[in-house]
């Protein structure tokens, strides 16, 4: 009854998926109706999917690298570092494209959070990585700065670093911008 009721809606949101998600949604619009209507498991994991992917192609579609953890981690895995037990937030507010904020190190060390321009491009996520990894060094290493002052000074390890990360992930990569 549902197939038919919404055969025209369906078809909409048939071409919607399968813009967005691909192969992984079926070809056929009756198997996406019966994926829909008859697989609710299926279908929800589908829906979750859509809006995670629809999201990053509609507010951040100027960003070059997907904001996504797994993709995030694949990069600091090919950098050969990792976070220990610090957590990444990956902060998803539209309104901060262009406001050239890129990452920032909770004091307490235990959060790295990632703005949207982080994501502009590979090189300027490595960077940011490769800065934010150098914080949390820091923070492990000598405490939070104490004063504005310390701060400062603490920028200015991760900021040289920044063009060695980047050397270095073309490097073990190979990656040549695409």
């Amino acid at each position: 009854m549902h197939i038919i009721r919404n055969h025209s809606s369906d078809q909409v949101q048939h071409r919607q998926y399968r813009k967005v998600l691909g192969d992984e949604i079926p070809e056929k619009l009756d198997d996406f109706q019966d994926m829909k209507y008859n697989k609710p498991e299926k279908w929800n994991a589908i829906k979750s999917s859509f809006r995670r992917k629809n999201n990053q192609n509609t507010a951040f579609e100027v960003l070059q690298e997907l904001m996504q953890k797994s993709h995030i981690n694949k990069v600091l895995s090919d950098m050969g570092i990792d976070y220990g037990e610090a957590k990444i937030k990956i902060v998803r507010d539209p309104n901060l494209i262009g406001g050239g904020f890129l990452g920032w190190t909770n004091l307490n060390g235990k959060e790295v959070q990632l703005y949207p321009d982080a994501f502009a491009s590979r090189e300027e996520l490595v960077k940011t990585l490769g800065h934010e990894r150098i914080h949390l060094e820091q923070i492990k290493l000598f405490g939070p700065a104490r004063n504005n002052s310390e701060a400062v000074y603490y920028e200015q390890g991760p900021r040289f670093s920044e063009s060695y990360w980047w050397d270095e992930y073309r490097r073990q990569t190979d990656y040549d911008g695409k």
